[in-house]
């Protein structure tokens, strides 16, 4: 076909010569003659190219009318292609079959029901044939979408179908001219309210707007994704929880990370899984929030927190055992190997207790080597007393190490033989006389005290809130009693103006209402007050004594004060710390051993022990006792159970605006370091803004100085982050409280997140 100018209507021939002389053709036609017979025909290569039509009313076309059989002239813009690629065909709230010379479909109508869309069978339009269906006004929605379907046995992607549930979203498909439709893969939301829902072939997120109930999302065969493409589940409404849980299934046989199903049960959790084209779905991310269930969950499921119980025979120690016990009495000698030192982590605890008290002088337990290792330099160690244990620690190659234990002088029971005088290592019986050992010759029998001259034995005893519970593993509120009871031994050395004598005592207790009465203290004790307790030999009568309180003599809750009449105390003979001034009601100078330290509640004159707790505004931890002798780790957790709150100011105040956000505890001496982390998420509220979360040392105002305390920036594409604060490091004597703490930028009302993404745990050795 030829364009030829409008000015010019026809195409004429003007020859000034008849037939069949010789004629010359003009720009633009061809005179040719063959076999006698001439040819007059239009010269497209000769024809000058216009390559910017501005007006197609102004230009003509020639066309061959095979009806007519004639040419004919069309003016340009009367023309009508459909197979021209920027030819649009809009359709409505209906189904639709794309039509052959179909390139782009727009949806202009808000869609009332499911749709269908039929593609043209790929065979009857070229290879590489490119359809865009797109949403143009809105009207796709998760309810009213596009189902578009192949014709007869083509497939899209290999599978049946492809669900367009995209608001304003497109798909573009191509045709290999034979029998598929191939799919460029867009990104595609589908959001969901409070329903179960199946996944379909397509999906790319699915988001949860409202959950009310449980709610399970069914996902699609794995074998209908490409293999390495990846689907997310993820609760955008923060209302997802332990009960109202998002479940997520299987279609078929497929696995997900190896079963059957997953659970997402905290609010705001994700998943993202990832198929392998033929029957798996992996999870290569996904959100577990730090609660302090999920931590104590962790801790047991990695044999941290485990218990393993033996009964009357010899026991192989696993390189997963983290805490032996006896759970019965023995009946005779009894051995506990342990794993070599090189198969287990350098510094790897194992915990080894008599829990039953069914260990004897005979019917002993011993702790023996495995191979060449040395435990303590030598082979082993015997467990010879009711109630006793053992802490080793591996170095990681050929040796476990222990601190000793209160135990047996030298195997052989007192009295068998002559001990020689000198230092021993071992001793059977609980206790000797008050004779410094070697200078006579005891004789058989029990003996009622032990000299300490030089060197010292372990004291057994700690400070605790309950009777005959030397540990405290739960919450006490508010008691009016405070217990010095035996954990791994009864034995405490008590001064007797000469020297100390190692003395049995049994549970002893301080009323903290008296004073006199049981020489309970100087006086009943007082709200918010720091007391020291000592035990002293009140006529041969082992007694547990408070201490003034600590703000008497100038000093206050954080400070011991002095001279008379005040709780100030000195380290004595061999060690031990003792009163240093005479106590009202109790020992006089140097005659009290200090075993530890009590602060009082705001309320009243009682103690509280708190290890935290899950509440809104945060469940305060108070660890209100600390023990001189055989301290252990505890590890309160605080959690803030409201899901989120904002903040705008710059100021820096108690996380949430509570102060129950708190861990309180007390220090008799500083011996021990503390340590903390904060675990919480910021939402930003736009680009720029800033967000922190601190730990405070006895302040809801700042933070302290060791604290790290990440500052969150909001970027185009990062808005929400998780964020920690950690401290460590030593608080000072006396009564202190760690403060979990916030602040905002001073313009922004950004998001902090508690809930599920909120945790505040210490570590503290009381």
């Amino acid at each position: 076909m030829g364009f030829f100018d409008s000015s010019s209507s026809s195409i004429t021939v003007a020859v000034d010569v008849l037939f069949p002389s010789n004629v010359t053709s003009g720009p633009g036609i061809a005179v040719n003659k063959t076999n006698s017979v001439w040819s007059v025909n239009v010269d497209i290569v000769d024809l000058t190219e216009n390559t910017s039509i501005s007006t197609p009313s102004g230009y003509f076309v020639m066309v061959w009318d095979t009806a007519l059989a004639r040419l004919e002239k069309v003016r340009l813009d009367n023309l009508n292609l459909p197979t021209l690629v920027d030819f649009r065909s809009p359709i409505g709230d209906a189904n639709y079959s794309v039509l052959v010379t179909d390139r782009y479909v727009g949806l202009t109508a808000t869609l009332n029901a499911i749709r269908t869309i039929t593609l043209p069978a790929a065979a009857t339009v070229p290879a590489g044939r490119q359809v865009v269906i797109q949403d143009e006004v809105g009207g796709v929605s998760s309810s009213f979408y596009h189902s578009i379907v192949p014709t007869g046995a083509d497939t899209i992607n290999g599978g049946g179908s492809w669900i367009q549930k995209t608001t304003r979203g497109g798909v573009i498909f191509r045709s290999n001219g034979s029998n598929a439709w191939n799919v460029l893969v867009p990104f595609q939301r589908t959001a969901v309210a409070d329903a179960n829902y199946t996944a379909t072939f397509g999906d790319s997120l699915i988001a949860y707007t409202s959950i009310t109930a449980a709610r399970t999302v069914t996902l699609p065969a794995a074998a209908s994704y490409q293999k390495g493409a990846q689907l997310t589940i993820i609760d955008e409404s923060g209302s997802c929880s332990a009960t109202n849980t998002i479940g997520i299934t299987r279609a078929g046989a497929d696995t997900i990370n190896g079963g059957t199903s997953l659970t997402l049960n905290q609010a705001y959790a994700y998943v993202a899984l990832e198929s392998d084209g033929v029957s798996k779905w992996t999870i290569v991310d996904s959100s577990v929030p730090l609660t302090a269930s999920a931590i104590l969950s962790n801790r047991a499921s990695l044999g941290i927190d485990s218990h393993t119980s033996i009964g009357d025979a010899n026991y192989a120690a696993l390189t997963t055992d983290y805490y032996i016990a006896t759970t019965v009495a023995l009946t005779a000698a009894r051995t506990i190997t342990l794993p070599a030192a090189n198969s287990v982590p350098p510094g790897r605890e194992i915990v080894i207790n008599d829990e039953k008290g069914g260990v004897t002088a005979t019917n002993t337990l011993t702790i023996a080597r495995a191979g060449a290792d040395t435990v303590n330099g030598g082979t082993s160690f015997v467990i010879d007393r009711a109630f006793q244990g053992i802490s080793l620690r591996s170095n990681g190659t050929n040796a476990w190490a222990f601190g000793d234990p209160a135990g047996p002088i030298d195997g052989t029971v007192i009295g068998g033989t002559t001990p020689a005088a000198g230092t021993f290592t071992t001793l059977a019986a609980t206790s000797m006389d008050n004779t410094p050992v070697g200078q006579i010759t005891p004789a058989a029998g029990t003996f009622t005290n032990l000299t300490l001259t030089s060197g010292a034995l372990s004291v057994g005893g700690r400070l605790t809130l309950t009777s005959a519970t030397p540990i405290l593993t739960g919450t006490v509120t508010a008691v009016g009693t405070v217990y010095f009871t035996p954990y791994l031994g009864d034995a405490i050395p008590l001064w007797n103006g000469t020297q100390f004598v190692w003395t049995a005592v049994a549970e002893l207790s301080n009323i903290l209402a008296n004073s006199a009465v049981g020489n309970a203290g100087p006086s009943a004790a007082a709200a918010s007050q720091v007391y020291d307790l000592y035990v002293w030999n009140n006529a041969g009568v082992p007694t547990l004594t408070r201490s003034p309180a600590w703000s008497v003599g100038g000093g206050s809750n954080t400070a011991r004060g002095g001279g008379a009449g005040s709780a100030q105390q000195q380290r004595f003979v061999v060690g031990v710390i003792v009163n240093q001034v005479a106590i009202t009601n109790g020992p006089a100078a140097t005659f009290g051993t200090y075993v530890g330290m009590i602060a009082t509640d705001s309320g009243g004159g009682t103690v509280t022990w708190n290890l935290g707790s899950s509440a809104a505004g945060g469940g305060a931890a108070t660890l209100n006792v600390w023990n001189m002798f055989n301290r252990v780790s505890f590890k309160p957790a605080v959690n803030d159970s409201t899901a989120s709150h904002t903040y705008t100011s710059g100021t820096i105040r108690a996380l949430d605006a509570s102060n129950t956000n708190r861990i309180t505890f007390v220090r008799g001496l500083e011996e021990d370091g503390v340590s903390a982390t904060l675990n919480s998420a910021i939402k930003l509220a736009a680009n720029g803004a800033q967000g922190t979360i601190y730990i405070g040392l006895d302040s809801t105002t700042a933070a302290v100085s060791s604290s790290t305390t990440p500052t969150i920036f909001a970027t185009a594409s990062v808005v929400f982050s998780s964020a920690v604060a950690r401290f460590a490091g030593y608080t000072g004597l006396g009564a202190h409280y760690l403060q979990a703490l916030e602040g905002s930028d001073g313009v922004n009302a950004n998001i902090f997140f508690t809930g599920a993404f909120m945790l505040f745990e210490g570590d503290l050795r009381c």
